[in-house]
């Protein structure tokens, strides 16, 4: 198998010991970011029409959270990425974004 071939899902994730380490990821340009769960064999790719990447984070642990690849443990350590801040021309906090999508089940 070469560097760049997928590795099969197994159920016990080899990159242990650390907590769902099998999540690889790989962001893009404008607005595109990839990841693949090894333990569950599942992936998902993320891309904002609006190319603007200062929003994939959000988008991204909200999907994280709806197909339960992250233990609710880390997702709380990443919450100061889940809502960005909303910045005017002067740089004054004039609010936050949040995500608003449900993936389909």
């Amino acid at each position: 198998m070469g560097p760049m071939a997928a590795a099969p899902p197994t159920r016990r994730c080899p990159c242990r010991p650390w907590p769902r380490a099998c999540l690889l990821a790989k962001g893009g340009a404008a607005g595109l970011h990839c990841l693949a769960d090894r333990e569950s064999g599942g992936a998902l790719a993320v891309k904002l029409e609006s190319g603007n990447g200062a929003f994939v984070p959000a988008a991204v642990l909200a999907a994280l959270g709806q197909l339960g690849w992250l233990p609710e443990a880390s997702l709380d350590s990443l919450r100061a990425f889940a809502s960005p801040t909303l910045l005017n021309y002067r740089r004054l906090e004039v609010g936050r974004a949040y995500p608003i999508f449900e993936l389909p089940t």
